[in-house]
């Protein structure tokens, strides 16, 4: 269940046990916790562990503040006041954001631009943080821009987090470390290929490890007399494989993923091939779809109701050449997940062939 602190005292209280400040100052003030360190940020922690997952509630109070300086938010896997990570929101701007610090200096490696920011409103910010992977829920919704694989292993043992308190203004409450670790499995993205007259592959990208994972295949979205695969094994990529044999050709199928004997998602379908016999179908083509640019394109192509999408190459565009493929890794993990790809993806087989921006 975690460690909650709700921060309930007597005006002037000072930080409840448990937590520590690494830097600065706090104290309750009206049942909150708020800075009392001028304009130097203060961050406070409590223990957890290094997978973890920590919960917040933020309110800028009103205050128009502006700069990165003025970034509050949660602070995870805390070494010391220069090396740390953080998902915070800047209220001159309604941005939250993933912040490393690493020796002093700060790097963006994702942001999000809140709808509709407002100054009074409090915000529940959750990250979970498993490996090198972050992902940020706000206000319990998941924000896809902010899942994010890191390309190293950068406090990838710390235990401290807590919060990070820029001025005086802000106030803060129930702060829960470890909360949400026994979330439900959620699935990232799902795709279909090498889909034959009686073969198909699946491959998913899940939010953790687990070892009670199975995929669910039916010739009908009832999923009457399906077929439930062996327990399935997670790689270190969070990637999940899966394939099936024995289909029947020329036949709508429906698959789904259950962890546990909880099914973790939608449904997702595709169709085999017919073989020997004339017949007509619609094939999608595309290519160059940079990984942060949404399409409606994809949206259209799933209304045509395709018997496959191919890939003409460059996708995501990611010229990069780092030798470790990371960087590769991490671009096609965020297109794929895009809502906008997914609306395709979800609904037809998928083929890819290389070109030389792809990496």
């Amino acid at each position: 269940m975690g460690v909650l602190y709700d921060f309930t005292g007597a005006n002037g209280s000072p930080i409840p046990a448990g937590l520590t400040a690494i830097s600065g100052s706090a104290e309750i003030q009206n049942n909150k916790l708020v800075g009392t360190n001028g304009i130097i940020a203060s961050v406070i922690t409590g223990v957890g562990v290094a997978d973890d997952t920590v919960k917040l509630d933020f309110n800028s109070g009103g205050s128009l503040q502006g700069g990165a300086a003025y970034s509050s938010g949660v602070a995870f896997r805390v070494q010391d006041i220069s090396n740390y990570w953080l998902v915070s929101i800047t209220p001159s701007n309604g941005r939250l954001r993933i912040l490393k610090f690493e020796g002093g200096a700060a790097s963006v490696p994702a942001s999000y631009d809140i709808p509709s920011f407002s100054l009074s409103a409090t915000y529940t910010i959750e990250v979970t943080f498993l490996g090198r992977d972050i992902s940020v829920k706000l206000n319990d919704v998941p924000i896809s821009a902010l899942s994010y694989t890191h390309t190293n292993n950068f406090l990838i043992t710390a235990v401290n987090h807590g919060m990070r308190i820029a001025t005086t203004i802000p106030t803060f409450d129930n702060l829960n470390i470890g909360e949400s670790v026994a979330t439900p499995l959620s699935l990232q993205f799902s795709l279909v290929g090498g889909v034959s007259d009686v073969n198909a592959d699946i491959l998913g990208r899940v939010s953790t490890t687990t070892s009670t994972l199975k995929i669910e295949h039916a010739d009908n979205p009832a999923f009457t007399d399906s077929t439930l695969s062996p327990l399935l094994s997670v790689d270190a990529d969070l990637l999940v494989k899966h394939s099936l044999s024995g289909l029947t050709l020329s036949t709508q199928y429906y698959y789904r993923y259950v962890d546990d004997n909880v099914v973790v998602a939608g449904v997702f379908k595709f169709k085999t091939t017919t073989v020997n016999s004339q017949y007509s179908f619609t094939i999608g083509f595309g290519g160059c779809a940079r990984a942060a640019v949404n399409s409606v394109a994809f949206g259209r192509l799933k209304d045509r109701n395709l018997e496959f999408f191919q890939s003409l190459g460059d996708t995501t565009y990611i010229d990069s050449q780092d030798v470790t493929g990371v960087t590769q890794k991490n671009a096609w993990f965020a297109w794929l997940a895009r809502s906008d790809v997914r609306e395709l993806m979800d609904n037809t087989a998928y083929s890819y062939m290389w070109d030389d921006h792809d990496y």
